[in-house]
């Protein structure tokens, strides 16, 4: 027990007043007592107590809180204190007091219900509830009771809560205010278990207490929306709004169902109340900002969205819709922004990466859209928005299978949904399936027939199908339903654009662009629409209006420089040609719209605008030849006659050696009047043996079975050109029991019987398909031109697809040996013309046409002569046919006919230009404007309908029409034509004779116009072919398609019968020769056949005398003989040795002019025979040739360059190329044992390595060629070596020996049957036999050769007797070809690849590897072998080709040099063996501190080392360092690297003109956007210039040389300032100037253009940088200026002063002479490479 204290009766007497209920008097006492002993715990306890009962918290938090700690034991203490902390808001330490009391004093029953509050309060349901449980088992009150129950229900155990909730509502008074809250929480329970009938009780007992009660009439209204009577949860929550207007949470509920209800409209005034009252009611504010987002307010929706996250910054659904509000406001970098930092905190929130893709494609990042996309659906795969646009992204992209993909899938998800039938419609219509594409479309009008987007589907739909009139009726229904809709309108506008009713498209855009007068797309498509109608001036207006919104898009620029091109050369505006030019050059600044440029360019070219060609110079080599390529596809549809003319020469000059571009020009050539049968035949020839080289032969062709005499007969047509009306009929009536016919096409084919087999042309399986089916004859239906897909196939049967080959239709002449034989008739190959043809001629009796016509075709009207009084004369060829000898002749017919008119048809109406040019020549020849009309194109019923309106057509010459000539005739249309020599300008010519109108045909252009004319004249007569033309046809051979099926079927028997394939299926060799032995029957066939040789006079000496020897394979000899007989460029006679053949030789020399032929009775073997014709021979050179060889265009020309070249040259052989394709020699090696290998064999013929000239043991004797004085001296081939093989070995040794060399020349180019003129059993014999004897006549020299092995073109081929001593094996790793137009170094690149000409180097391009050829070997010696098309990509798998070959690995440039560091970490063998020379060309790093400082952005001290350091330390590791300047070499020397100065190269010039007869200045170097080069020019011009004019009383001009991608430089082109791109020869500039000028501010190395500059004689003045570099004496070798004033002066002084100009010029001669002199470089250069042959001494 405790002492009693003094204050006990104080204390005593203050507890029973507050039991008293007079706590006011208690309080003093308590406080008395406290004063008296602020240590004695009752007394703190009694008077915190208290104050807390008096609510003065803080005075009882001030007693209490210091006693709870001084007496922790005191469990009501610690319960009064805890009690404090919660009045004050001290949750956590209220909870720790309150739980300490409970544990102290577990019957504290009331601190355990006070702390239950607490916890809950706090958010710890869990050890509330537990308290509350604590509590309410010592007494179980109605507080208590309510207090577990709402604690149960917020921990969701509500059925436990509803009973407690019930006990509580029986405790209290009936009217007590806590029933309305037990009412109130009971009824949310039974709501929440499912009992809305238990909770529709309960909330009506309630209501009968609580009539007004807003808690209760709120939850009733929830449950009605739940129960789903909506509207009475509505007229509810409106009743709260009555009840009491300002009660915020009403007005919420009103809002929110009304929005939930889909009565948004309605909803925002409510969320309206609530913003006005209460601005921190977020899910209000974000229910009004979706209202406002939705209802296409996004401003108001960005500002409620801040609002909301203002009080909610992690509001997931405001952020994801303040995203979605900002890509409507087209605001996507925020958007992104926005986005990607809550994506880092949320990186699983699907939806905002959905709407990172729409950021992504507002942005125009397609590929980043799509990965967002993907990254939605591997987080939600059933979003179907992120399916919904992830279709339309991919369909942008045209990525077509996973644009269907994904809109297949939404059509699984969602087969029904409107929206997902739109989409799909449009997918699969842009996709090409046009049928899902309609059912699609068609669905969804029938779903949802007042959707206007559904009927703009449907109107794409039909847009597709060249449906264009239900097309136009669609999208007009879509603007019924929604009149301003912009996308409808556009629509509208392509539809008729497709329908060439560009007038009212115009109107279209127009509409679009009053609607949406900012809309870029609006203006361009405005300005695409006034293009195609040639409103040029309009079309520009629109794209002027498009600058003022902003800088041009892509597809802008494109329109307005096509504005440019199209409307300069229709209206003659050459200023309009120099803005599209300028154009194109911002384009090449550009890599990424170098495509754009070409395109443009092409057709700049095409048009014949040659201030374009410069500009061509800059595009990459293959894209240039693939722009070209495209434009003349694109020509033979769409443009004329002039314009592919114009493309051929270009693709003939710029790209002669390829296939497809040589095709293309020989059907121009064939579309050509002055073109001859034979110069055509010649062309076609060797078109066709350019393809063949490049195709090969099949394999497949030499294993084929042989066909059973008893099985039907295999026939394949093959159709991939629009001819299917001319084959149906033909398929048709071919006989099942006879043939077998298979059509491979990709043509829509009806109404064939079942036993035609159908099959889709595919490209890579036709070859098998072919073999499969065991084709016995294949008939081409597209013709000998590779437009429209036709090369693909072109190189297919150049590789031979079936025994018998044949060319129909489509084919314009010969096919140059690409078919065996040739369908066509007798008018269209007359007899005496057969001799133009390689062919054997099948003729059809009746014609070769069988045409179906069309059933729909109206009947022929009157003719409109008798309606009009004039004739109206029409012309349906294509532009292309159109050229000025057809324009003449149907202008001659115009003129006299008065009043007659002229209708062209067609897409010459859509070629501005070429309608110019057509009305200017007919204009020329008398015929105006006015009595033109030119009709544009249309469908086929519109085609025929436009047949109505003419007379007579006239048709073009010399390519005639076909097709559209039958369709004339068809309907009652007289036809004249004029036919030429060949099949193509017969075509007219033959389908009227079947008609029995040879009338109608003329031979000349006089009779052709005199035929049109009379018929003209002759109105009954085009009256009656009106009414009788349809019926003559319809009996006449024309419509016979079992006439030409039965002839087609004789002519394929009697073939194979006469060429029995009895031996078929042996080996590829032996089906060649079969093949060429056919190929001689019909050429014999054919009477007048010859092979016309050139056969020089007897004075005159040919460049070259060729021996051909010949036994025997006389199939062989006649395509050697013709190849032969095709070269040009050389002057040689042919000496001819048969060897006693047998076989049809003597009959095939019989017809050969121009040889010398010498028949011997016996065979006397190859090696007498050859020396036989040598010694009859009298050209300077004699080639020795085999008859199984075909030279190719330009061999013999070469070969006589090449032996006249170089008089060390004794045997020169070519690139031999098997005709399976690969090669069989680029040169040969022999080996130690006396056994050779072709180099290279079956390899790439086409391959760099195989491109490269050097030396070789030999040259083997399918081609050799030899100085005929040396051949006399070493007395020819050795007769020991008689028959045959080894004497080439031989004698190739023989000329090593006696001091000659021995070379491969790859641009001799030559096809190969290898072992096709002799047996193979023979020949190996021989062989054997004489290599014995090779290798005991020449066993010394073998010793030294390498033993057998392979002899690739990775191997080591500059091993020769001329590589005595061995040179090292030098691989070049640097940029690019150094070209002399480029700068930045390559020239001292060059100056060394010419200095170690004949040198084994190999040059690699790292950067830009796409190079021609023709410029590679112009700019560097062809025997540098340069590989082309790798790059470093590739130079890994080189390097480990190649291991071990090279001795010395020089890197120029320090880029190159870091970015060959990481694989000579990773791969370090592939180096070894190599000494490694960095050759850093200038130090880059002095070039950037420069450029820094001239553009004000100056480096510090400590970051000029550095970069320099960084740079400087690359060279760690390296055996040499090479450098320019004895500047460079001092930093590299300071860090101890081994150093080598290796300048430049320049001769001097000396006869050049005096200053008295030059004027101006000439700038020189290429100019390229941020370069050293782009930056002086341009200071130059802004600084020097205006003070040079005030200096010089007539400013001098400049001349700018070289490549200029700059825009900047571009667009100071002036009368002042000329820029002449490129120059091949730099002298004539540098002639005409008096100054050079070198105004680079900043630069690295020595000046290369300075020096030559000088050394050409003008003198320089140069910045004060150069002249530090080049180290020259300012004022006497050169003038240098340190600033613009400075520099001006120079300059004036140099023009004024002759006799400073002249000293000045030879004190730059001399110091060139001494320290750039050629000879001096080349030993500097070659010493660097040989120091590693010096080390291997060592």
């Amino acid at each position: 027990m405790h002492a009693p204290n003094p204050l006990d009766p104080l204390l005593e007497q203050a507890w029973q007043c507050s039991m008293a209920g007079d706590v006011a008097s208690a309080l003093p006492l308590a406080q008395e007592a406290y004063a008296q002993d602020p240590n004695h715990a009752p007394a703190a306890t009694a008077l915190g107590y208290f104050l807390l009962h008096a609510g003065q918290y803080e005075a009882a938090h001030a007693v209490l809180e210091p006693a709870a700690r001084q007496w922790p034991q005191l469990a009501t203490l610690q319960w009064y204190a805890g009690l404090a902390q919660r009045q004050l808001g001290h949750a956590e330490s209220a909870i720790t007091l309150l739980r300490w009391a409970c544990t102290l004093d577990p019957s504290l029953h009331d601190a355990a219900f006070t702390l239950a509050w607490a916890l809950h309060d706090h958010g710890d349901q869990e050890e509330a509830l537990y308290w509350a449980h604590h509590a309410l088992a010592a007494q179980r009150s109605a507080p208590r009771l309510l207090q577990t129950g709402w604690l149960l229900q917020h921990s969701g155990q509500h059925a436990d809560a509803v009973e407690h909730y019930q006990h509580a509502m029986a405790g209290y008074p009936a009217d007590a205010a806590e029933q309305r809250q037990l009412h109130l929480q009971l009824a949310e329970c039974q709501m929440r278990l499912g009992q809305s009938t238990q909770a529709g009780v309960t909330l009506d007992a309630g209501l009968r207490r609580f009539p007004d009660d807003p808690g209760l009439l709120t939850t009733l209204a929830h449950l009605q929306w739940q129960r789903g009577d909506r509207l009475a949860a509505i007229a509810l929550a409106r009743q709260l709004t009555e009840l009491d207007p300002e009660r915020v949470a009403s007005w919420h509920l009103l809002g929110a169902f009304l929005q939930d209800s889909g009565d948004w409209l309605a909803a925002d005034p409510c969320f309206d109340q609530v913003q006005r009252r209460d601005l921190s009611q977020s899910d209000a504010l974000f229910r009004r900002a979706q209202i406002q987002a939705r209802a296409g307010r996004p401003i108001d929706a960005q500002w409620l969205l801040q609002q909301v996250l203002h009080h909610q910054p992690d509001a997931q659904p405001a952020q994801t819709l303040m995203a979605q509000v900002l890509l409507d406001m087209r605001q996507a970098d925020e958007a992104r922004r926005l986005l990607l930092r809550w994506l880092r905190a949320a990186p699983h929130h699907s939806e905002r990466w959905r709407l990172l893709a729409i950021a992504h494609q507002q942005r125009g990042r397609p590929a980043l859209a799509r990965r967002a996309l993907q990254r939605t659906l591997r987080l939600d795969p059933d979003n179907i928005e992120a399916l919904r646009l992830l279709a339309w992204v991919a369909l942008a992209q045209n990525d077509h299978p996973a644009a269907i993909h994904a809109a297949n899938q939404l059509l699984a998800r969602r087969p029904d949904d409107v929206s997902t039938q739109i989409q799909a419609a449009f997918v699969h219509a842009m996709a090409g399936d046009r049928t899902l594409a309609a059912r699609c479309a068609e669905q969804a009008v029938a779903h949802a027939p007042e959707n206007a987007e559904a009927w703009r589907a449907l109107s794409q739909v039909r847009y597709q199908q060249q449906r264009l009139h239900e097309a136009e009726a669609a999208i007009e229904i879509a603007l019924q339903l929604a009149p301003d809709r912009l996308d409808s309108l556009r629509q509208l506008g392509w539809i008729l654009i497709a329908q060439q009713r560009l007038g009212h498209a115009e109107l279209a855009f127009l509409r679009v662009q009053a609607l949406a007068p900012d809309d870029p797309v609006a203006l361009l498509e405005l300005a695409e629409v006034r293009l195609r109608a040639g409103q040029f001036a309009a079309g520009l207006a629109s794209i002027h209006a498009l600058q003022a919104l902003g800088p041009l898009s892509a597809p802008a620029q494109l329109t307005q420089a096509r504005l440019l091109i199209e409307g300069g050369q229709a209206l003659q505006q050459a200023q309009w040609h120099a803005e599209a030019l300028a154009i194109c050059r911002r384009l090449l600044a550009d890599p990424a719209r170098l495509g754009d440029a070409a395109e443009l360019l092409a057709r700049l070219r095409g048009l014949g605008v040659e201030a374009a060609r410069p500009l061509c110079a800059m595009l990459p080599h293959s894209l240039w030849r693939l722009s070209c390529q495209q434009a003349l596809n694109t020509a033979i549809t769409r443009h004329g006659h002039r314009y592919l003319s114009q493309l051929a020469k270009l693709a003939r000059e710029a790209f002669p050696d390829q296939p497809w571009l040589a095709l293309a020009a020989l059907y121009q050539d064939s579309l050509s009047a002055h073109s001859t049968p034979e110069q055509l035949a010649w062309t076609a020839r060797n078109a066709f043996r350019l393809l063949k080289l490049h195709s090969g032969l099949s394999p497949a062709w030499g294993r084929r079975r042989p066909r059973a005499h008893t099985s039907r007969l295999r026939i394949a047509y093959v159709a991939g050109q629009q001819h299917e009306r001319l084959l149906q009929r033909v398929l048709a009536s071919h006989d099942p029991a006879q043939v077998e016919v298979f059509v491979f096409t990709s043509l829509r084919l009806s109404g064939l019987p079942a036993h035609i087999h159908c099959q889709p042309l595919d490209l890579d399986q036709l070859e098998a398909a072919c073999a499969a089916n065991q084709i016995d004859v294949l008939i081409d239906a597209g013709g000998f031109q590779p437009f429209e897909g036709q090369y693909a196939l072109l190189e297919r049967y150049a590789r031979r697809l079936a025994p018998v080959q044949v060319g129909w239709l489509g084919s314009w002449g010969s096919a140059g040996g690409l078919f065996d034989a040739l369908l066509t008739d007798r008018t269209g190959v007359p007899l005496a013309d057969e001799a133009h043809y390689e062919e054997a001629i099948w003729t059809l009796d009746g014609g070769q046409w069988s045409w179906d016509p069309p059933l729909h075709a109206p009947t022929p009207q009157p003719s409109p002569a008798a309606a009009h009084g004039w004739v109206t004369f029409g012309v349906t060829a294509r532009g292309l046919r159109l050229n000025d000898d057809s324009l003449r002749a149907w202008a001659a017919i115009v003129a006299a006919m008065p009043l007659s008119r002229l209708r062209f048809i067609g897409a010459v109406s859509l070629d501005w230009p070429q309608r110019a040019e057509i009305l200017a020549t007919l204009q020329r020849h008398g015929v105006g404007a006015e009595r033109v009309t030119f009709d544009p194109p249309g469908d086929y019923a519109s085609w025929l309908a436009w047949f109505q309106q003419v007379d007579i057509v006239l048709d073009s010459f010399p390519g005639n029409g076909g097709l559209s000539l039958l369709d004339a005739l068809w309907m009652g249309v007289p036809v004249i034509s004029r036919s030429g020599r060949w099949l193509g300008a017969r075509q007219g010519a033959s389908i009227l004779h079947s008609l029995g109108q040879d009338d109608w045909v003329a031979d000349s252009e006089a009779g052709f116009i005199a035929a049109a004319v009379a018929l003209a004249q002759d109105l009954p007569a085009l009256q009656h072919a009106r009414t009788q033309l349809r019926q003559r046809m319809r009996h006449s051979p024309l419509l016979d398609g079992r006439r030409v099926a039965r002839q087609i079927e004789q002519h394929c028997t009697a073939w194979l019968a006469r060429h029995t394939m009895a031996d078929a299926g042996s080996d590829l060799k032996q089906s060649v020769r079969r093949h060429a032995q056919h190929g001689l029957q019909a050429w014999l066939d054919k009477p007048a056949n010859a092979i016309r040789l050139p056969s020089p006079g007897a004075d005159d000496t040919p460049a070259l005398s060729v021996v051909l020897i010949l036994y025997n394979q006389a199939g062989l000899t006649l395509r050697t003989l013709q190849a032969l007989a095709d070269q040009r460029g050389a002057t040689f006679e042919t000496l001819i040795i048969d060897n006693a053949s047998s076989d049809q030789t003597g009959e095939l020399l019989a017809r050969v002019h121009g040889a010398q032929i010498v028949r011997n009775r016996d065979n006397l073997g190859f090696v007498l025979a050859a020396n036989q014709g040598a010694a009859m021979a009298r050209g300077r050179h004699l080639l020795l040739l085999n008859n199984d060889a075909i030279v190719q265009s330009g061999a013999l020309a070469a070969t006589c360059r090449r032996l006249d070249a170089d008089p060390t040259l004794g045997a020169l052989g070519g690139r031999i190329v098997l005709m399976s394709g690969g090669l069989q020699e680029a040169g040969n090696v022999i080996f130690q044992d006396g056994s050779t290998a072709g180099i290279g064999r079956g390899e790439d013929p086409f391959s760099p390595a195989a491109l490269t000239r050097r030396c070789a043991d030999y040259c083997s004797g399918v081609y050799l060629a030899v100085p005929l004085p040396l051949w006399r001296m070493l007395d020819g081939f050795d007769r020991d070596f008689v028959p045959a093989y080894y004497e080439d070995a031989d004698f190739c040794l023989r000329v090593w020996q006696a001091g000659f060399r021995v070379e491969y020349a790859p641009e001799v180019l030559v096809e190969h049957l290898e072992w096709g003129s002799a047996g193979n059993h023979e020949a190996e014999q021989r062989m054997r036999d004489n290599r014995l004897r090779f290798v005991a006549k020449h066993g010394h020299w073998l010793s030294r050769q390498p033993r057998p092995g392979r002899a690739s073109l990775d191997d080591d081929r500059w091993r020769s007797p001329a590589d005595a001593p061995r040179l090292p094996r030098v691989l070049i790793l640097d940029n690019e070809v150094p070209h002399m137009a480029r700068g930045g170094g390559l020239p001292r690149a060059r100056l060394m690849l010419q200095a170690l000409r004949d040198w084994p180097v190999t040059l690699f391009p790292l950067w830009s590897f796409d190079d021609d050829w023709a410029q590679v070997h112009a700019s560097i010696p062809d025997t540098v072998e340069v590989m082309l098309g790798l790059g470093l990509a590739q130079l890994e798998g080189f390097l480990a080709r190649r291991r071990g070959l090279y001795d010395v690995l020089w890197v120029s440039r320090p880029p190159n040099l870091q970015a060959l560091a990481p694989l000579r970490a990773r791969r370090p063998e592939l180096f070894a063996g190599m000494r490694l020379i960095y050759d850093s060309e200038a130090l880059f790093a002095l070039r950037e501190i420069g450029e820094l400082a001239v553009k004000g952005r100056a480096l510090t001290p400590a970051q000029a080392q550095a970069r320099l350091d960084k740079e400087l330390a690359l060279a760690q590791g390296v055996d040499q360092v090479v450098v320019v300047s004895e500047r460079d070499a001092g930093h590299f020397r300071q860090r101890g690297h081994p150093v080598a100065i290796l300048s430049h190269a320049m001769p001097v010039r000396r006869s050049v003109p005096s200053p008295k007869r030059r004027a101006g200045l000439v700038f020189v170097g290429a100019l390229h956007p941020d370069t050293p080069n782009e930056d002086g020019l341009l200071w130059f011009v802004e600084q020097v210039a205006p003070r040079l004019r005030a200096l010089l009383p007539e400013p001098p001009t400049l001349d700018v040389v070289g490549e200029c991608r700059s825009e900047r430089i571009a667009a100071l082109a002036s009368a002042d300032i000329r820029l002449l791109g490129p120059q091949a020869d730099l002298r004539p500039c540098y002639d005409r100037a008096k100054v050079f000028i070198a105004p680079v501010r900043f630069a690295g190395g020595v000046p290369v253009k300075v020096i030559e500059a000088a050394a050409q004689g003008i003198p320089v003045v140069a910045s004060a940088i150069l002249l530090r570099q080049l180290g020259w004496q300012d004022g006497q070798e050169i003038q240098g200026a340190r600033d613009a004033e400075a520099f001006a002066r120079a300059i004036a002084r140099l023009l004024t002063d002759d006799a400073l100009w002249r000293r000045q010029q030879a004190a730059a001669w001399a110091r060139c002479e001494a320290d750039y002199h050629p000879d001096d470089f080349a030993r500097q250069t070659r010493a660097l490479l040989l120091a590693h042959s010096a080390q291997e001494a060592t």
